[in-house]
């Protein structure tokens, strides 16, 4: 069965599982009241099982002094990794944010290959973590 992409209201089980995830793969814990003014949450599933998933955040931007949106986290299982959930998250969420109205989507990373095999572009890196960008059409 190919794995599904839902955007989720945040009040879902499947909301309240993934935050459940990151917490156990973290140690923290994404609060549900931390995602005002962004695109739903977006959850992937595959033979009925959250194999991951992708939440929004607002933060400065780093262009200019206004907020802008960013990927807050993107968390695909273990034993899911490499086979392109990843990417699916994130081209799902270039299209949520894009339909959100947003002209950016912004993300911190440690993996910025994973995003410019996309089409980011690299704002900077400070050696451990990347700062990427990508254009949206609206």
């Amino acid at each position: 069965m190919n794995a599904i992409i839902f955007r989720l209201n945040r009040e879902s089980l499947l909301f309240h599982e993934y935050d459940a995830l990151l917490e156990k793969e973290w140690g923290n814990k994404e609060r549900s009241d931390a995602f005002r003014d962004v695109p739903k949450p977006i959850a992937l599933v595959k033979d009925n099982d959250l194999i991951g998933g992708l939440t929004f955040t607002r933060f400065k931007s780093p262009e200019n002094i206004e907020t802008a949106l960013w990927v807050n986290t993107v968390l695909v299982k273990p034993g899911y990794r490499g086979h392109g959930y990843a990417s699916r998250l994130i081209n799902e969420a270039v299209s949520a944010a894009g339909e959100f109205g947003a002209s950016s989507l912004f993300v911190y990373t440690e993996i910025p290959r994973l995003y410019t095999n996309l089409g980011w572009v690299v704002l900077s890196n400070d050696g451990a973590f990347s700062v990427l960008k990508t254009k949206l059409s609206t």
